[in-house]
């Protein structure tokens, strides 16, 4: 990262992002929104960024008909588009003309869903239309020091409905990243933002083809249940260890991230057994959602790591709608990329099987450790019926379930999996199969990415 100082002004968030003598503006670094093209780290992009120094970062009638012009000339040149956004909202002195005006600005946020990828990047304090129109994005990036999000402001609130709160308590970075589950990505400063966003767009607007060495092998899991970080498995797992967790304190359950694989772009999703001994919940769901909806609309191939003991039981995953929130990871689970999913401990119940279910591509890879567990749930579940009327030891009876009713040998023998692999042998073949994969899939993903 550099150690450039980056503050309130849209022309440090431009010269910091952009390859150095790549941006062409189309207006003036005083104006309220700046527009223009540019390339970062070699990928053309196109980019708006609204400046809080002029008019308190109100957005005029002139300014929204800018955005709407670069994201019309990103549609027709099928490239992403950056929004720097720092904005109190519409202009108030305009009226209805910025506002009818900035409509047609989350109307393309909507129609350009999973058509060309959108990263908004919340700078400062962003609020009303503006702050929709970030939620809208596909990637929302914010940073701890400065960035809040939300639909008005403290004084508004008091004035309204006479609750006294605080711009932190409303839309911080601490608020969407761990309870709203709306910022992707949260960032310790403007800098770290930045570089996360050239990262990402880079990952997802041109996946690499370029060969990387094979890195550590990934660990074995334990036949005895113990909590396991999945993020070890990743390291060893992805291009030189590097990686992108999505909505990283949300759904913590269910891990997300982008990465590339022997230089293949791919989404990750993994059981994190640190958090209910990786048990999906409401947030897990709702998380792993919206993150296959964005790997599907922009071709990046998915790779799942299974550790899973089940849904989250209780009443409040239940009444909080956890059978709807499955149901729509269920549904986000029938792509049009190419799938590779590895057994790696645990397989059990419904959750299990929403996790192996294949594709709509014909391309994918249903893999398993040998010690993987593939049934419709564990022994200590299952023991009560299986085995009330048997007077073998413990050690025996567990034993005995594996054989009969857990060893994946018998998942393959169904056909549930395609092979079963050493762990040592997991990551060249998957290179192996992302690479000619990658070859023969599908390029046509786009479909919306709901908020």
């Amino acid at each position: 990262m550099s150690e450039k100082r980056v503050g309130n002004n849209p022309q440090d968030w431009i010269e910091y992002t952009f390859d150095l003598g790549s941006v062409e503006t189309s207006s003036s670094f005083e104006d309220d929104v700046i527009t223009g093209t540019g390339k970062i780290n070699g990928v053309k992009v196109c980019f708006y960024a609204q400046n809080p120094k002029v008019d308190r970062g109100f957005i005029s009638s002139v300014g929204a008909d800018k955005i709407v012009e670069i994201m019309d000339q990103a549609q027709n040149l099928k490239t992403p588009i950056v929004a720097f956004l720092f904005s109190a909202g519409v202009s108030i002195t305009e009226g209805i003309t910025s506002g009818q005006a900035y409509a047609k600005i989350i109307n393309r946020n909507i129609t350009l869903s999973g058509v060309i990828p959108q990263f908004a990047v919340v700078i400062g304090s962003t609020m009303g239309a503006a702050a929709y129109s970030a939620t809208l994005m596909d990637i929302i990036i914010m940073n701890k020091s400065r960035s809040y999000l939300m639909v008005t402001s403290p004084n508004v609130v008091e004035w309204s409905i006479g609750e006294k709160t605080t711009i932190s308590e409303l839309g911080g970075s601490e608020i969407h990243a761990r309870k709203t589950g709306i910022a992707d990505f949260v960032e310790p400063n403007i800098p770290a933002q930045l570089d996360r966003l050239k990262n990402l767009v880079e990952l997802i607007a041109v996946p690499s083809q370029k060969e990387i060495a094979p890195l550590e092998i990934m660990p074995e899991m334990p036949e005895k249940f113990v909590a396991w970080n999945m993020e070890k498995t990743l390291k060893g797992l992805v291009d030189e260890s590097n990686y992108h967790l999505y909505r990283e304190y949300y759904g913590k359950s269910m891990l997300c991230a982008f990465a590339r694989i022997g230089g293949v772009s791919v989404g990750i999703i993994a059981n994190q057994s640190t958090t209910n001994a990786g048990a999906i919940g409401v947030e897990a769901s709702l998380k792993s959602t919206r993150f296959l909806r964005i790997c599907d609309a922009y071709g990046l191939p998915l790779i799942t790591l299974i550790d899973v003991p089940g849904f989250m039981p209780g009443t409040k995953e239940e009444q909080n709608g956890l059978l709807r929130s499955g149901a729509n990871f269920c549904s986000a689970m029938v792509m049009s990329v190419p799938r590779i999913s590895l057994v790696m401990r645990r397989c059990y119940g419904a959750a299990a099987f929403l996790m192996l279910q294949n594709s709509t591509t014909g391309l994918d890879l249903k893999l398993s450790l040998p010690n993987a567990r593939i049934a419709i749930m564990g022994y200590a579940a299952a023991k009560v019926n299986v085995y009330a009327q048997d007077s073998r030891s413990e050690d025996e009876k567990m034993k005995d379930y594996f054989q009969n009713y857990e060893n994946p040998k018998l998942a393959l023998k169904s056909k549930l999996i395609d092979e079963i692999i050493a762990s040592e042998d997991v990551r060249s073949r998957i290179v192996t199969h992302l690479q000619t994969v990658h070859k023969k899939q599908n390029k046509t993903f786009k479909h919306p990415i709901l908020p």
